[in-house]
């Protein structure tokens, strides 16, 4: 988001150590439910750069939830995004 500056935040210390950050579900600035996940990407010069993608979890649990009515129900009927990461933890391969 222009203007904000997340420097100090912990998920931005979090990802500058470990090079990527999955956050629970929060209600942030927009004040509706979602998560974020974050990337640090080095660059040559030693530099780098920090890419963060809100995912709204609206969306995502109506595209689950038209998809597989048993599945979801094996889940408590939610969806949650550190579960997702347990089922695909490494997005490179």
């Amino acid at each position: 988001m222009k203007g904000k500056n997340y420097k100090n935040q912990s998920w931005f210390h979090e990802v500058y150590l470990r090079g990527i950050y999955v956050s629970d579900v929060f209600m942030g600035y927009r004040n509706f439910p979602h998560f974020v996940i974050t990337i640090k990407y080095d660059k040559e010069d030693r530099d780098y750069f920090v890419l963060r993608a809100t995912i709204d979890m609206d969306l995502i649990n109506r595209q689950i939830y038209s998809l597989d009515k048993e599945i979801i129900d094996k889940l408590g009927g939610r969806i949650y995004p550190k579960a997702l990461w347990v089922i695909f933890p490494n997005p490179s391969t």
